[in-house]
């Protein structure tokens, strides 16, 4: 599943080196309102300047664009700011250029077209901000056997661990190039989530900073994970990031042991001795993995934390029995234990099959 772009009306705007009139609007504080200034005295143009860089062997193109304006003439003037989107009328973050009338946007994605508007703010706590600046928009060019550089993976930051709120915030570091963001989410039931984000509604439209996104899917209590992809329109899906895991407990400081989410083997194709892989308890200190093949019960044996890989209490635990399976269906479970709740609830059945 790919994000839909039928309702973008993506449009070129040629542009020469001379500054295209246009009419941003100031600060006014006449009864506290804002209106426009006049437009024989208030530019806004722009200048595209195109550079090539150079990754892994291969040409990348990346577009600079230079944004112009002439200067606004109060004298409690403090400075701009430049709302930048991949669709009209819907920008991330402002960037804040301060008391400028000229500033370079740089790394711009080839086959993508930007559209830029600008605001003016004066020196007031908290500051007047203008309507802003008719917008104005650029496709980067496609140079002959020039390639856009890769899509990367993104690093998760948030949620992770225990909390109690059954629809939190999710938060990830931007990918240079992403124009959408895909989301991921499984919790105790499996997957309850797999949303496209546009980049300037996640608040990262410029490849900068934070990612931000407050999904509408509540979470069920018990343990859960989450990944993010980007997606752009010439390299299509990026590499899905390291998984983050979380528990949903009634009270973000009361220790609970919940059902841990199992994760393999399951399906069909598992090999006669596997390794079992799973999702840690904050709270468990020790697992118990229960495994039936089409024998019956095979091994009930109990493994530290620490034996399992995730001491922590995050991540993800493995462990290899070491017993031989017989062919044909097989299912297995894990629970946690400590010394304050000792044993906690089984995991859902996970099946699978040994050929």
């Amino acid at each position: 599943m790919e994000p839909l772009f039928d309702c973008l009306s993506l449009q070129f705007y040629p542009f020469n080196h001379n500054p295209v009139g246009l009419e941003p609007l100031g600060i006014s504080k006449d009864i506290m309102t804002i209106r426009p200034f006049a437009y024989s005295h208030v530019f806004l143009g722009i200048l595209f300047l195109f550079s090539f860089l150079f990754f892994l062997g291969g040409r990348a193109f990346g577009g600079d664009v230079s944004l112009i304006w002439s200067p606004n003439t109060e004298s409690d003037l403090k400075g701009y700011k430049i709302y930048i989107g991949t669709s009209p009328g819907v920008y991330g973050n402002p960037v804040d250029v301060g008391n400028v009338t000229a500033y370079t946007i740089s790394t711009l994605t080839a086959g993508t077209t930007y559209y830029f508007a600008i605001t003016a703010y004066d020196t007031e706590t908290p500051s007047n901000e203008s309507n802003p600046s008719l917008e104005v928009s650029k496709t980067i060019p496609i140079g002959s056997g020039d390639t856009p550089p890769p899509l990367g993976d993104s690093t998760l930051l948030t949620p992770a661990g225990r909390f109690s709120t059954t629809k939190p915030t999710y938060a990830w570091n931007a990918v240079q190039g992403a124009s959408w963001y895909q989301i991921w989410i499984n919790d105790s039931t499996g997957n309850i989530l797999q949303q496209w984000i546009r980049a300037t509604d996640a608040g990262c439209g410029l490849w900068l900073g934070t990612c931000v996104a407050t999904p509408n899917a509540g979470l069920v209590m018990g343990n859960g994970v989450w990944w993010v992809r980007g997606w752009n329109e010439m390299q299509r899906n990026g590499p899905w990031s390291q998984p983050l895991n979380f528990t949903v407990s009634a009270s973000a400081g009361e220790p609970s042991l919940v059902p841990p989410l199992a994760f393999s083997p399951s399906g069909t194709g598992s090999e006669i001795a596997p390794s079992f892989f799973w999702g840690a308890l904050p709270d468990a200190t020790w697992y118990q993995v229960w495994v039936n093949d089409s024998t019956g019960t095979v091994s009930q044996k109990w493994y530290t934390a620490s034996e399992a890989g995730c001491l922590q209490g995050t991540g993800t635990c493995s462990v290899n029995p070491g017993t031989l399976l017989a062919t044909g269906n097989a299912k297995w479970w894990v629970r946690g234990w400590n010394s304050g709740e000792l044993h906690g609830p089984w995991s859902p059945v996970m099946n699978f099959t040994v050929q």
